[in-house]
């Protein structure tokens, strides 16, 4: 990788974490340059910016002599991508309040970062028993929505199909007040499931325990059954992305 591909990928990255500290805000990108200590010349910058322009990555602003820059939500998962090859990781999650940052990789001596942001390198599944343990505890780990995974959509679709089923079915053995209270929690469980991550505990008390709720909810009714399904599904996510059993949680 030449000098000029290293300055694009430092650009993209720290918009990158920007789209997660500002969201939906552009960013000056002389701020961008001084804030990430970006190691390139400064001459780079607006061509950097403007070659991931042309391959949709990122939205660009310019105003009068000024640049300012934001990520492409559409192309959120292209733009991680890119930067997981970059890193040879297979998971990084950006927590822009907090303002750190996990992984199963280390970081590389000449990635941009902010002063005052953390990394954290999370134990992969192949670490030896004998290791030390993961520096963020298992709860508290960003687990990565990818809104193309099939498993993702099996379970976007499932909280709308069971909030349908328990909205609609009249003779569910549940007293209005029950009814209301789990379709509540089945629309923050959509609304949580939008999000680009979760932390593994927003997923179990936000997410598994609305879907098992309503599951309860619907014995002996055939939307019951698929509640495992996409009970499982849940839990592949989150064994995939970051190795937590929600079971053992």
């Amino acid at each position: 990788m030449n000098e000029v591909e290293k300055a694009e990928l430092s650009v993209l990255f720290a918009l990158f974490v920007e789209h997660h500290a500002r969201p939906n805000s552009y960013v000056d990108l002389e701020d961008l340059y001084q804030r990430y200590n970006l190691n390139f010349p400064k001459t780079w910058l607006a061509s950097s910016v403007s070659d991931w322009e042309a391959a949709g990555w990122v939205d660009v602003s310019r105003s009068h002599d000024d640049t300012a820059a934001m990520l492409d939500d559409s192309r959120y998962n292209a733009v991680l991508k890119r930067i997981l090859a970059w890193l040879g990781a297979s998971t990084l999650t950006i927590d822009g309040a907090r303002e750190e940052i996990l992984s199963d990789k280390r970081p590389p001596s000449d990635i941009p970062m902010i002063d005052g942001w953390k990394w954290f390198t999370l134990e992969s599944d192949q670490t030896s028993a004998s290791s030390a343990a993961p520096t963020a505890p298992a709860s508290d780990r960003m687990v990565p929505l990818n809104h193309n995974e099939q498993n993702y959509l099996l379970v976007e679709s499932g909280i709308r199909e069971l909030s349908e089923a328990v909205r609609s079915i009249n003779d569910l053995p549940i007293e209005p007040e029950e009814r209301d209270r789990i379709l509540a929690g089945l629309s923050a469980a959509s609304a949580l499931w939008d999000a680009a991550q979760l932390k593994v505990i927003q997923i179990k008390v936000g997410v598994l325990m609305a879907i098992e709720d309503a599951g309860r909810a619907l014995t002996n009714t055939i939307k019951a059954v698929a509640v495992a399904v996409f009970v499982d599904a849940i839990k592949s996510i989150v064994k995939n992305h970051v190795g937590v059993d929600l079971d053992k949680l």
